[in-house]
């Protein structure tokens, strides 16, 4: 749809809804939660019953296009856009073998479960990611530098005929904060284990100094044990790969016993 300004008073766009015109399917593979990008309302009545609001939390798009029906900009050359505030949660694979020293790799795939890049093709704004509206988080940090976002194609060729896909492949980085774990489980963990060393090598001559040494060693030993219970707690619970931390304080037991 193109227009001449001149001809409707210098008008350069309009505002359309989103239900007036086709919107290509786009969704995030992998996601926990199966909501579709574009195309999810059909009418209001579906989010509507008896006077309530549908769970916002879970379709929180749905609930933004509520409040306006003109939400698709189209200027007068035919550029369409539309802006969709999206929340969503994926898969993404944990390594915690260097807790909590631990970098994160996590992969996003973006594209149409539907259509082929016979009917649609994506194009980049821009190859860095914008961090403007990004909020910074207690626990992860993003690393900006090493994060990207490229559009690519795949063969599917077990399809008759093979297709090719079209993807949004986002990659994120982000480094664990580890100030919280490092105050709290390496410094403790470490002043025992030097005090369960000297123990252990402090010699034992008199009846006295072998009743303190077994003290040292019982105190050192339930200090670690109260460790060891922080670490399980605090660490994420996976299994393909335990952390050097856990290593470290099961190996400390024995010596402290």
């Amino acid at each position: 749809m193109q227009w001449n300004p001149n001809d409707y008073d210098g008008a350069t766009e309009i505002f359309l809804s989103s239900n007036d015109i086709w919107i290509p399917e786009f969704s995030l593979y992998y996601s926990l939660i199966p909501d579709i990008l574009t195309n999810l309302i059909d009418s209001n009545e579906r989010f509507y019953k008896a006077n309530e609001l549908h769970p916002v939390t879970h379709h929180f798009n749905q609930a933004v296009k509520l409040l306006s029906n003109n939400d698709v900009r189209v200027n007068y050359t035919g550029n369409v856009r539309y802006y969709l505030p999206y929340s969503t949660e994926s898969l993404c694979k944990l390594d915690v073998k260097f807790f909590p020293f631990d970098i994160q790799q996590c992969t996003l795939l973006f594209g149409s479960w539907a259509h082929s890049n016979d009917s649609i093709k994506y194009a980049l704004y821009s190859d860095h990611l914008s961090l403007i509206d990004f909020y910074d988080n207690q626990e992860w940090q993003l690393d900006s530098s090493h994060s990207n976002i490229v559009s690519d194609s795949f063969l599917y060729d077990y399809l008759d005929p093979p297709l090719f896909w079209e993807m949004i492949i986002m990659d994120l980085v982000l480094i664990r904060q580890s100030f919280y774990y490092v105050f709290n489980l390496v410094i403790p963990s470490t002043i025992i284990t030097i005090v369960a060393v000297i123990g252990f090598h402090t010699p034992s001559t008199s009846g006295k100094m072998r009743d303190a040494k077994f003290r040292l060693g019982i105190m050192t030993l339930m200090s670690m044990s109260v460790i060891l219970l922080a670490i399980v707690e605090d660490m994420p619970k996976f299994s393909m790969s335990s952390s050097r931390k856990g290593r470290g304080s099961f190996s400390g037991i024995p010596l402290i016993g």
